[in-house]
């Protein structure tokens, strides 16, 4: 693809002058220097019939930014140079907000701006929003993270893309229904769900996306979190209701839109700041998530056992815990039980100290292991008993420690740990005395 610079952009060194003095190429009066702002007369850029080659090159003046036009349809740049944009009023906007009000003047046009190579010598080019540009405009689009999209919000005539990851909702599903009821809103302007990484793909001209994106956030809420606002009907119960120190599960066997797997790991998260992520199993079949919590009474849930509760109701619909990172990095990977051999579930358990064992009584669907001293216990023998007794699982004797390593589900090794201190007591010593 060529590109066709005007001369005058490329020998252009003009200056910003006081007011009331021309402007490069602009008339007097057209534009207005006030300190930091510029005050844009659209009534008198339309009488002196300024044309969109002294548009581009006052902002080439302004933001130093490189101008020409696109070359994928033949005479472009004596079709688009010449032409005059008429505009009514008069607009003050920040120095820093010249590129965004070119790009506001050129949509207005049907003219877009398609990026052509990078850092001092990057040259916007000029095309018409037609479908051979916009495929050129995708791609050289560029990725912007979502937490600098902000800047993208008055940028109306350059292409990007970016990834938004999604928390609490299905990707496939808020992908499809979103592209359904607004993706035809802008052409070109699109969802496009990921569901192995539950993101949706959003691309489309800077302030489109950024638009999308915060529909997405705001959609991307737990629906029965006590603080979500999802309307409710007026003649329902909330399903959870917040009671100061406690939560209220209400019984909904009887509900529609029941409280949901993902619903309830949102509120853990939210209210108890443990954050969760994702085995592979489960990227891969993220619907599990949408498996609905059934309660068949009211159940009140201390804020402080919350993490624990949600535990139980993991674990019985066949997910468990997996400790994973440490420090600020730390996170609990859920995972399907019944994918995890016994090998790869020993290697994931999270090691305790057997004094701090008790802690982790009430987490079911935590797996840790602890060695615990004997020294009183013949352990070679007992580790045999108790891995007979427990077909195997759960044991291994320590004999050159005198001690016993006990790997299980938090309660499980709290109980075991306990019961097994009681065993190790010193035997009485005989009475010699006669």
């Amino acid at each position: 693809m060529k590109v066709a610079l005007g001369a005058s952009l490329c020998s252009l060194c003009l200056c910003l002058p006081l007011m009331g003095q021309e402007i490069g190429n602009l008339p007097e009066g057209v534009i207005e220097s006030r300190g930091p702002t510029l005050v844009v007369d659209f009534d008198a850029a339309s009488k002196a019939e300024i044309r969109l080659q002294q548009w581009l090159e006052f902002a080439h003046t302004m933001t130093g930014l490189n101008f020409g036009y696109w070359q994928g349809i033949p005479q472009v740049q004596e079709q688009y140079e010449g032409k005059v944009i008429r505009w009514v009023g008069t607009k003050a906007i920040p120095r820093d907000k010249v590129f965004p009000l070119l790009q506001t003047l050129l949509i207005s046009q049907d003219l877009i701006l398609i990026p052509q190579g990078a850092g001092p010598l990057q040259t916007w080019l000029i095309a018409p929003l037609h479908a051979p540009a916009l495929e050129a405009a995708k791609a050289n689009a560029r990725f912007i993270p979502v937490e600098a999209l902000g800047s993208f919000r008055d940028q109306p005539a350059v292409w990007i893309y970016t990834v938004v990851p999604l928390r609490f909702r299905s990707a496939d599903r808020l992908g499809s229904a979103l592209q359904a009821g607004m993706g035809r809103r802008q052409q070109g302007f699109s969802f496009h769900s990921l569901p192995g990484e539950n993101a949706i793909l959003v691309q489309g001209f800077g302030e489109a996306v950024a638009e999308g994106v915060q529909v997405l956030q705001q959609l991307d809420v737990p629906t029965s979190s006590p603080k979500a606002k999802a309307p409710a009907q007026p003649s329902q119960e909330p399903q959870i209701q917040n009671q100061g120190d406690y939560l209220l599960f209400k019984a909904n066997f009887r509900s529609e839109g029941a409280l949901n797997l993902r619903d309830l790991i949102a509120l853990c998260e939210e209210e108890g700041g443990q954050p969760f992520t994702l085995d592979a199993s489960l990227i891969h079949n993220p619907s599990v998530l949408d498996t609905p919590v059934t309660f068949f009474g009211d159940k009140k849930v201390e804020k402080t056992k919350l993490f624990a509760f949600t535990q139980t109701i993991l674990k019985v619909h066949g997910l468990v815990c997996l400790p994973t990172g440490s420090g600020e990095s730390a996170m609990i990977r859920l995972a399907f039980l019944d994918n995890l051999s016994p090998r790869r579930l020993m290697g994931a358990a999270l090691l305790v100290d057997w004094r701090e064992v008790e802690i982790y009584r009430d987490q079911t669907a935590t797996y840790l292991a602890t060695i615990v001293p004997l020294e009183n216990i013949h352990v070679q023998t007992l580790g045999q008993n108790l891995r007979a007794a427990y077909h195997g699982d759960g044991f291994m004797p320590l004999p050159s420690e005198s001690a016993l390593m006990v790997h299980g589900f938090g309660p499980f090794v709290a109980e075991m740990v306990a019961e097994l201190r009681k065993l190790n007591q010193p035997e009485p010593a005989e009475n010699s005395g006669s």
